[in-house]
């Protein structure tokens, strides 16, 4: 009985995130009920897994869901809000290939077991982001942030921070 539990378990999420999300561009929102809070400005950013799945394969752990950002905006003429995915290295091989590529913490590369820990990991830019002045880094916790614009989310590439090493990480879940 436990064996079907776990199994059903595993088809709940997989079927709820089966379906990638479809990207959309700055786009105004309307408020069905209720209101924005008089004098609320700035923008609210949530990262998370969310291409789970290639050429008809899940992903075999939702961690390995590629990166995508929800952007909403609070200005003077209401909110508006954008919603892409992080176009890491990795997302964009496996996008051209529509196939997994990479063997991440799912293991979900078709390869033999023992070649598991042999292959290259993606980066997928999906555990959380960070606000800076002048972009917004897409974190990860096995290699560099992504560098994003602040206002369209369209990614400018790893960034460094002006100070770590090639194959340097930077945590992704620093404290302010």
């Amino acid at each position: 009985m436990k064996t079907d539990t776990k199994i059903s378990a595993k088809k709940s999420w997989a079927q709820a995130l089966a379906r990638p999300a479809a990207e959309f561009p700055l786009t105004q929102l309307f408020i069905k009920s209720g209101k924005i809070p008089a004098g609320l400005r700035g923008t609210l950013y949530r990262n998370g897994p969310a291409r789970l799945e290639r050429g008809g394969v899940a992903a075999g752990h939702w961690f390995d869901g590629d990166g995508a950002i929800l952007a909403v905006h609070f200005t003077d003429a209401g909110a508006a809000a954008v919603y892409r995915y992080v176009q890491t290295a990795g997302y964009q091989a496996e996008e051209k290939a529509d196939k997994f590529l990479y063997s991440n913490y799912g293991m979900t590369a078709p390869v033999p077991a023992w070649l598991r820990w042999t292959k290259s990991v993606k980066n997928a830019a999906n555990t959380s982001v960070l606000a800076l002045p002048d972009r917004l880094l897409a974190l990860w916790e096995g290699g560099l942030p992504h560098s994003l614009d602040l206002q369209t989310l369209e990614t400018q590439g790893t960034d460094d921070l002006g100070s770590l090493e090639s194959g340097s990480s930077y945590s992704a879940h620093c404290k302010r």
